[in-house]
């Protein structure tokens, strides 16, 4: 009985376990403003689960506000690192400026995106909350209202949509912000889901539209300045394997042509 559902464990499996655990800020501390910015320090270790750190190639690291489930928090600011390598290292210190947000109790958190050096997708963990004294900015009704609202020093729920190599990419779902339809994402960084590949055949007669129609409106004035800095998309886990061509190449040509190549021979 239990052969017949193997297969699902095994598409599961890579999906259940964490990988990172933040060290620092510590739960609850307070960084402290000083010149118009703030240091945020940050550090992070193996949680002893799979996939451990040695697993994992890439990370970026952005600093976010407002409560714990979607809808509730922002990105604050600009990435604090994108795309660095984890065998650089496990800590980064970043100024932000105070501008960034408004100074609330326990109000920010870090988000960690992994990307793993086989398979695709991504994990994403948080850090505990803590505080940035000293702010001056604001932040929008709804993630002050959220934040206002949090209690304790726990950090968002990690999203694991880390995929084994050789997984079919249709049978994983989109998780966490990547499931979240793009058009109705805020802040400066959105997420996009996995890009789907092309088949092998055409078997289409006709051309049809793949989605119905909808309404457009122009601008009459000038549109005010996107604030979206940057789209992280899905990693992909399709694979691609190449042959070496055995077709015979063309001989040299011997007219005015190969002369004028012969130039170029030193």
């Amino acid at each position: 009985m239990l052969a017949q559902y193997l297969p699902v464990l095994a598409l599961i499996a890579p999906l259940v376990f964490g990988d990172v655990k933040f060290t620092s800020p510590a739960a609850g501390t307070s960084l402290k403003a000083s010149g118009g910015t703030v240091k945020i320090s940050a550090g992070w270790q193996d949680s002893g689960d799979s996939p451990s750190l040695d697993d994992l190639a890439t990370y970026s690291v952005y600093l976010f506000a407002g409560g714990n489930t979607d809808g509730t928090n922002a990105q604050i600011g600009s990435p604090l690192a994108t795309g660095k390598s984890f065998s650089a290292g496990s800590t980064i210190s970043v100024s932000v400026p105070t501008t960034a947000g408004g100074d609330i109790d326990n109000a920010y958190f870090l988000q960690i995106v992994s990307v793993p050096k086989s398979g695709g997708g991504t994990v994403i963990n948080y850090s505990s909350r803590f505080s940035l004294s000293g702010m001056t900015g604001s932040f929008t009704p709804n993630i002050k209202t959220a934040a206002q609202g949090v209690t304790g020093t726990a950090g968002p729920a990690r999203h694991n949509a880390v995929i084994a190599a050789g997984v079919n990419q249709a049978a994983v779902a989109p998780q966490g912000s990547y499931a979240v339809n793009y058009a109705d994402q805020d802040g400066p960084t959105k997420y996009a889901p996995m890009v789907s590949q092309p088949g092998t055949k055409i078997t289409a007669k006709t051309a049809s539209a793949r989605y119905p129609t909808s309404s457009v409106s122009f601008y009459k004035t000038y549109a005010p300045i996107p604030k979206q800095v940057t789209t992280q998309t899905m990693s992909q886990t399709f694979t691609v394997s190449s042959v070496e061509n055995s077709a015979t190449p063309a001989a040299q040509p011997k007219d005015d042509m190969q002369k004028f190549l012969n130039r170029w021979k030193d």
